[in-house]
């Protein structure tokens, strides 16, 4: 059977999305975090039976920061910060969400992601991706990407 990691913007957005996909059928565990809980069921996706995992990451996933000798306000000259370089990670309040989506993401084959269509929406989805790149890399998985009903099909392989 196909599994599918569905990955929501909110919990209490994945909360509805299982209850409702699931029509109220489903089981509830605990994910590393404990705000983001995971919810399974099984699921009809164009006649192909799925066992469906829901979850959730909490708005962003990643910070942008810069180096931490740029990082005080008079360690340097204002304008050395155009040129400073950055760094794109996920913060320690956040590691058990990644953690939880790394685990889920080993043992599926499609990737969901119900994300807001906006900016922020997207830049939401491309940090789930970033976490995943690495897991889909090493055996190809079908990527499905829906964001306000348009969908997009991404094959990720070597």
């Amino acid at each position: 059977m196909i599994k599918v990691l569905n990955v929501v913007e909110k919990p209490s957005v994945a909360k509805s999305v299982a209850t409702i996909l699931s029509r109220n059928q489903l089981r509830v565990r605990e994910g590393r975090s404990r705000y983001n809980k995971i919810f399974e069921f099984n699921y009809s996706i164009n006649g192909q039976q799925c066992h469906m995992l829901v979850t959730s990451v909490t708005g962003h996933l990643m910070e942008v920061d810069f180096e931490d000798r740029f990082r005080k306000w008079h360690s340097c000259d204002p304008a050395d910060l155009y040129t400073a370089p950055v760094r794109k990670h996920v913060p320690e309040d956040k590691l058990d969400i990644k953690r939880t989506l790394e685990e889920e993401a080993r043992k599926c084959h499609w990737l969901v992601l119900w994300l807001d269509c906006d900016r922020e929406g997207e830049n939401i989805a491309f940090e789930v991706m970033e976490v995943f790149k690495g897991i889909f890399m090493k055996q190809p998985k079908i990527l499905l990407l829906l964001i306000s009903g348009f969908q997009m099909q991404w094959t990720l392989g070597n």
